[in-house]
């Protein structure tokens, strides 16, 4: 009998076990190079005016129907294979930002953009769209104006010696800018605005990466310091004793999702926080990946998808 019980503790370990692990893994579903997609170091993810999903790439972008997969490459047109940005502005072209300078895709032809006459001056790491018709770049720590073809760099307050460092808009199409030391600026009617970075830390070496707004004035931006909030007063570090429980938290991207979630793409897997503050870590162990998610969008159907280097996109 004695036997008997301890066989029966023993599976009931076991199924609680394997329950456990069961109800921690996450709805995700996976689409790959078998799937279709181009390449599997995914830089970012953009839905244009019909619905699809463009997925920019080392090796090219995919169109996603959501049934297949359509690929662009320098043999459709594309300057170069190796896109790091991309946007869709306010007519339904789709831009591309490469190595080698800007895409324009109209649906029929692409047209080319070029920054400068250096090779460093048409690596494009941000492209950025308005409502309003306005587009900008970020090429070589420096912003451009794109909005009428003829390439036009914009300096904060003149200054040449300002290195920016990340772009992001408001929801009414309001440029904001990172910068490397010199804090954040807005461009409005009057010119530029700043905002300093926290005084008491003006010994570390600050620049920005992912901007999230949730306001006309009001957003998270992901910084080398960690991710800090801004409320439209000043900046400051963002649920700080939250996300410090769950580790070192580097974001590489910011999204906020329907539920008003808030997902972090980190250097292995993703987080997310919800609104009662709790934190969730993806990871491969639990459905997700352990590659780097270097950028997070949420669709008009409200599914988050994360771009990974190395494992192609998944949805949520």
């Amino acid at each position: 009998m004695r036997v008997n019980f301890k066989l029966f503790l023993f599976f009931f370990i076991l199924l609680s076990a394997y329950l456990q692990a069961a109800a921690q893994q996450y709805n995700f579903y996976n689409y790959s190079v078998n799937d279709g997609l181009i390449q599997s170091q995914v830089s970012g993810i953009v839905q244009d005016k019909q619905g699809h999903l463009w997925v920019s790439s080392e090796g090219g972008v995919s169109r996603f129907d959501g049934k297949k997969f359509t690929q662009f490459t320098t043999a459709e047109g594309l300057i170069s294979n190796n896109v790091y940005s991309m946007a869709c502005d306010a007519r339904g072209r789709m831009w591309f930002g490469t190595d080698k300078g800007i895409c324009i895709f109209d649906a029929v032809k692409f047209t080319t953009l070029k920054l400068g006459s250096q090779r460093k001056d048409n690596v494009i790491k941000q492209l950025k769209a308005a409502a309003n018709g306005k587009v900008y770049a970020l090429a070589a720590a420096k912003l451009y104006d794109l909005s009428s073809l003829r390439p036009k760099q914009l300096r904060i307050n003149g200054d040449t010696s300002i290195k920016i460092t990340s772009i992001g808009l408001s929801p009414s199409g309001t440029l904001w800018c990172g910068t490397l030391n010199k804090g954040i600026f807005k461009l409005s009617n009057n010119g530029w605005l700043r905002i300093p970075y926290p005084a008491d830390n003006k010994k570390l070496l600050w620049g920005t990466g992912a901007f999230l707004f949730y306001g006309e004035d009001k957003f998270l931006v992901a910084t080398n310091n960690g991710i800090y909030n801004n409320d439209g007063k000043q900046l400051f570090p963002y649920q700080a004793n939250t996300l410090q429980a769950a580790g070192p938290v580097i974001a590489s991207s910011l999204q906020k999702d329907a539920e008003g979630n808030t997902w972090i793409g980190q250097p292995s897997g993703a987080l997310m926080l919800d609104k009662e503050g709790n934190t969730t870590v993806f990871n491969a162990k639990n459905g997700f990946s352990d590659s780097r998610t270097i950028n997070i969008f949420c669709d008009r159907d409200e599914n988050v998808w994360l771009a990974t280097d190395g494992q192609g996109i998944f949805r949520y």
